[in-house]
């Protein structure tokens, strides 16, 4: 299991991340300033688009540094440390806020998927730190499952904003 821990036998993994969560995060971006007004609207779909965005440059950046010449196990590691613990208390304000606002079951579906995930990297990124516990390959699972997760938030944010907009809901100002 000697490719768990050599992040540069991860190099066409992290192509691809990077190609995937780029376009990724580019689409969010010109989907939230499409629809602006209406993320900003409400806390909930506030928080879910920002946090989903927040989450893609997150999956952009480990992908990107990934790429770095010479990364070593132990740098990759500590990094992916650090972004699980800020991702991590990021889900714990995620959840007040949920607390006070009454969400639906999905919003806390995706919020114990993304703590999942993130517990995976922190994981993954321990493991990197002293070469047990699978390494890079539970950190590319994390990245994968987070990315997944990333995607159902998008997709019902912009979704309940189109339904809001169908109902009269949401007022436009070119109506």
């Amino acid at each position: 299991m000697s490719y768990a821990y050599d992040v540069s036998a991860w190099h066409d993994f992290a192509i691809g991340l990077t190609s995937a969560s780029a376009a990724l995060t580019g689409l969010v971006f010109v989907a939230m300033s499409i629809h602006l007004r209406e993320v900003l609207a409400g806390p909930i779909a506030r928080r879910r688009a920002g946090g989903a965005f927040f989450s893609l440059l997150t999956i952009l950046g480990f992908a990107v540094v990934a790429l770095f010449a010479g990364i070593t196990r132990q740098a990759y590691g500590s990094c992916a440390v650090a972004v699980a613990l800020v991702q991590l208390v990021r889900s714990a304000q995620g959840a007040l806020l949920f607390r006070i606002g009454d969400p639906d079951s999905e919003a806390w579906v995706t919020l114990v998927g993304g703590v999942v995930s993130y517990v995976a990297m922190l994981w993954g990124g321990i493991g990197l730190l002293t070469r047990s516990g699978g390494g890079m390959y539970v950190l590319a699972a994390a990245l994968v499952v987070n990315g997944a997760l990333l995607l159902r938030v998008v997709w019902s944010v912009f979704v309940s904003i189109s339904e809001e907009e169908a109902m009269g809901e949401v007022p436009r100002e070119d109506a």
